[in-house]
């Protein structure tokens, strides 16, 4: 769909009645729109004005400057990026921490490669100081879910010191994704696996005795 289409849907979708929230989130779905199409750092507050077909004070009523509409949507994703891969694992599926680490890393790669805008909002540059806090608040939350997997998948205890080598695991993951981002403004599954394969291993070498014994003395 052109972005000329992608305006008129959602400025026929434009009404007098709509209430606050229901104008924010027709904005940030601009911004969504908008990303398909261009980079985070060329979008406009006019490209949100042509899609949504509101004034300019309507939009600086809810975004100040274009940043924090970016950001707001970068946030967005977090969250559903984290709905998306919390509770994938069913209880007792999985007989090996390592594949659960791995399905998850996988899980991770699919919803990037088939949300343009969060591939870009997150590997790409950022372009604030809050943008690159959700970066930050985003890789927190994916290293608790995969060590909340594991332990809920094999009924071991949750070890919040455990916490700094997952999420030193998932940047050495994203930094593989950045590089392939930064090379071809995508990420590649080769990319994916090699990044997927040292974080892995990171873990195996500081933590893999301590989960393994952990998994084998579970009751």
């Amino acid at each position: 769909m052109s972005k000329f289409n992608h305006a008129s849907t959602l400025q026929e979708e434009c009404d007098p009645c709509l209430t606050k929230n229901e104008t924010y989130e027709n904005i940030m779905n601009a911004a969504e729109a908008t990303l398909r199409y261009k980079n985070p750092e060329d979008i406009s507050t006019t490209d949100l004005i042509l899609l949504t077909g509101y004034p300019e004070e309507l939009i600086s009523d809810h975004f100040s400057n274009i940043n924090m509409a970016i950001t707001a949507l970068a946030e967005r994703h977090t969250n559903l990026f984290c709905e998306s891969v919390d509770q994938v694992i069913p209880p007792n599926s999985i007989n090996n921490w390592k594949d659960i680490t791995s399905l998850l890393f996988d899980i991770c790669f699919l919803y990037y490669k088939n949300h343009e805008s969060a591939l870009k909002l997150h590997y790409g540059p950022q372009l604030s100081r809050a943008q690159s806090k959700q970066q930050l608040k985003r890789n927190s939350s994916f290293s608790h879910i995969i060590l909340n997997a594991i332990s809920r998948n094999f009924d071991i205890p949750y070890r919040q010191e455990y916490l700094a080598t997952f999420w030193l695991a998932v940047t050495v993951y994203d930094c593989f994704c950045s590089l392939s981002f930064s090379i071809s403004e995508n990420i590649s599954k080769d990319s994916s696996d090699k990044g997927k394969s040292a974080a892995i291993a990171y873990i195996e070498k500081t933590l893999g005795k301590e989960i393994d014994e952990e998994i084998k003395q579970k009751p």
